[in-house]
């Protein structure tokens, strides 16, 4: 979406993909995107079974291809996740739906402030261990009061829970995540870190 941004001639978009020369922002991004559509285009070639969608894959110097543990299944959660369509079709058109996905930034920043917890849950890698191995990944990260599973787990917090709230009030999403990244290891050279235990006690030091 930044690069889209940025052809279409955002200036903070331009920025973001080109900081030194904001004015070579258009054909940087219109490259990169060439790149990956390439890429896209090849993985579905190869693995047409997936019909589209990506699994986990590898992105080294190799082609892409899935991880061995998701050779023949596509995670659901992350190609069905519900706010990430937002980012690429108009539903925010229909009043209705933007009055809903609204209020669902409502509840989830009011319930952060009363519950005093210094950041938004999300579904995320756990934290790392010592010897810098996940420990788990975390699909149920809802509010139980509001949520038809009751079961969750809401010990770790992760900068990238508030771009459906930035999408709304751009200010408060901001706001949110800044406390986030504030925390100590929650910011690298490849940017927001992965997520962060809400009581600081740890970090998952891995770029998804």
């Amino acid at each position: 979406m930044v690069y889209a941004h940025a052809i279409a001639g955002d200036s903070r978009a331009a920025r973001f993909v080109s900081p030194t020369a904001p004015e070579d922002a258009p054909s940087i991004a219109a490259g990169i995107m060439s790149q990956k559509l390439e890429a896209y285009l090849k993985f579905n070639e190869t693995y047409p079974g997936f019909g589209g969608f990506l699994p986990w894959f590898l992105s080294n110097e190799t082609d892409l291809q899935p991880t061995s543990d998701w050779v023949n299944r596509v995670p659901a959660l992350d190609n069905g996740h519900e706010q990430w369509k937002v980012l690429e079709m108009p539903y925010y058109d229909v009043p209705l739906v933007k009055r809903i996905y609204h209020n669902v930034e409502r509840v989830r920043t009011c319930n952060s402030l009363l519950m005093q917890n210094p950041g938004m849950y999300a579904s995320i890698n756990n934290i790392t261990d010592s010897t810098g191995q996940i420990t788990g990944y975390i699909p149920n990260a809802g509010i139980p009061s509001v949520a038809n599973q009751t079961i969750q787990e809401l010990d770790v917090i992760t900068s990238y829970s508030v771009f459906p709230t930035i999408l709304f009030n751009e200010s408060v999403g901001l706001a949110w995540w800044k406390n986030m990244v504030d925390g100590k290891g929650m910011q690298n050279p490849y940017g927001s870190t992965e997520s962060e235990r809400a009581d600081g006690k740890g970090i998952s030091s891995f770029v998804s």
